[in-house]
């Protein structure tokens, strides 16, 4: 009988300790549910930055590749859907007009890098690649 008490009172002390510590502490289940969806935003929002943080490199890594091709000579690709297999999509797409016709123009540089250098590529209205232009970026001294 004395063994069964001993048994209980173990019981009862731990469950009485986790009862203490689940409702008595900052971050109880009550409180976690209560926050459950800002948690679950936090969490998404971490896990985004870390695939944001791979699409950058990603990206930067695409468009030395292409800078790397221009200033070798061997840059040649004959429409849009080759430049979107190869390098993916551009930051952007207009209408424009180039060399007095209408033309789309596609943009790529570094993500982040708004003033470094950039590709412009020139497309006719059947996709064909017209024409490119790369600039790089001036380094004031």
């Amino acid at each position: 009988m004395k063994c069964l008490s001993l048994k209980r009172f173990m019981f009862l002390s731990v469950a009485c300790s986790l009862w203490s510590v689940i409702f008595f502490s900052g971050c109880s289940p009550v409180k976690k549910i209560q926050h459950l969806s800002q948690l679950l935003m936090l969490k998404n929002y971490v896990e985004s930055q870390g695939e944001i943080g791979k699409a950058v490199k990603q990206q930067d890594a695409l468009f030395d590749e292409m800078r790397s091709e221009i200033e070798e000579g061997s840059f040649r690709y004959l429409d849009q859907r080759q430049i979107l297999q190869r390098f993916g999509d551009p930051v952007f797409k207009r209408a424009t007009e180039y060399q007095g016709k209408s033309a789309m123009q596609w943009l790529y540089r570094y993500a982040k890098d708004f003033d470094g250098d950039k590709v412009y590529l020139y497309f006719d209205d059947g996709g064909k690649m017209i024409d490119f232009e790369y600039i790089e970026k001036i380094v004031k001294k």
